[in-house]
C-alpha cells in the first residue's frame, strides 16, 4: 500500500522533504521564500530590495494598510530597476530547483505566494500541477485537491490568489472525497486566526460548506503559519493545519 505524505508552505525549505521514491507526495502551495517574516533579511525580496523598503511594506501589510503597501512596492520598483522581472526570475530558478529535487510521484497545487505561470512550464514526469481542481483515488482512498486561495483581509494581489466567485465555482465542482486538500483554511475563526501575526487571515465559506455537505474524513490545509488551532473536528471531518513547513518541517502521512 502506497504511503501518502502531505506538506504545505515549503517557502524554500524543499531539501527537508524526505520521502521514499515509492511514496506519493502532496504539496499544498507557497513554495518560494519571498520574505521570511521572522527575519526580514532573508528571502527573494530582501535579496533584491533595500532593507528599509521591505520593513515598510511588511509593516503596512501587517497593519492592513494595503493601498499604502502597494504604493511602497511601487516605490521599490522605481528604486530597483526591473524589480518585478528580477523577482520572477528568482522564483523561476527556485521552481526549477524544487521540481528537479522531487524524487517521488508528486501532486501540487499553488498558494497565494506562488507564480502559477512560472511553475506550469516546469511540471512533467512524475510531478503534476493540479488546477483548478482534481480528484483521484489511491488504494481506495479518494483525494481531492484545489488550487489557489481567495484574497484575505491582508492580501495584496499575489499571483496565486483566486477571485472568491471563481474559487467557489471550482469548489462546487469537486465531487465527494475522503481527503480534501486546499491551501487556505475554511471560514472557521479558530482555524483561520494566526496567533503569531495576531490577525485572522481569512477563510473560505465554500470550503466550510463543502465539509459540512460532503463530510470528508480529513481536510488538510496550510496558509496560516501559527494557527490558533492546529487540529479541529467539524462534524465528521478532522481539519488539520499543516502550518509552515519552513518553520517546522512537518509532514502528515495519510493511511
Amino acid at each position: 500500500m502506497q504511503k501518502i505524505w502531505i506538506a504545505s508552505d515549503i517557502h524554500g525549505a524543499h531539501r527537508h522533504l524526505t520521502v521514499d521514491e515509492s511514496d506519493l507526495l502532496l504539496l499544498l502551495g507557497d513554495y518560494p521564500n519571498l520574505v521570511d517574516y521572522h527575519d526580514l533579511s532573508d528571502g527573494i525580496f530582501p535579496k533584491l530590495t533595500p532593507p528599509h523598503i521591505v520593513h515598510q511594506v511588511v509593516r503596512l501589510m501587517n497593519a492592513g494598510r494595503k493601498k499604502e503597501a502597494r504604493a511602497a512596492m511601487k516605490m521599490a520598483a522605481l528604486s530597483v530597476p526591473d524589480l518585478f522581472e528580477k523577482v520572477e526570475e528568482e522564483v523561476r530558478c527556485y521552481y526549477d530547483e524544487l521540481t528537479a529535487s522531487l524524487r517521488c510521484k508528486t501532486k501540487m497545487i499553488y498558494g497565494n505566494a506562488d507564480y502559477p505561470h512560472l511553475l506550469r512550464p516546469l511540471i512533467g514526469g512524475d510531478t503534476e500541477l493540479i488546477e483548478p481542481w482534481g480528484a483521484f483515488e489511491v488504494d481506495g482512498l479518494r483525494i481531492g485537491m484545489i488550487a489557489g486561495v481567495i484574497p484575505g483581509p491582508y492580501s495584496y494581489g499575489m499571483p496565486g490568489e483566486v477571485k472568491e466567485a471563481t474559487f467557489n465555482q471550482w469548489m462546487s465542482e469537486m465531487p465527494p472525497v475522503d481527503v480534501l486538500c486546499t491551501h487556505g483554511p475554511p471560514d472557521i475563526a479558530d482555524l483561520s486566526y494566526d496567533v503569531e501575526a495576531g490577525r485572522n487571515e481569512g477563510g473560505s465559506k465554500a470550503i466550510r460548506e463543502y465539509i459540512l455537505t460532503h463530510r470528508p474524513r480529513y481536510h488538510f490545509f496550510g496558509h496560516v503559519h501559527r494557527g490558533k488551532r492546529r487540529v479541529m473536528r467539524i462534524g465528521a471531518t478532522m481539519c488539520i493545519n499543516l502550518a509552515c513547513f519552513r518553520d517546522r518541517p512537518f509532514m502528515v502521512m495519510v493511511r
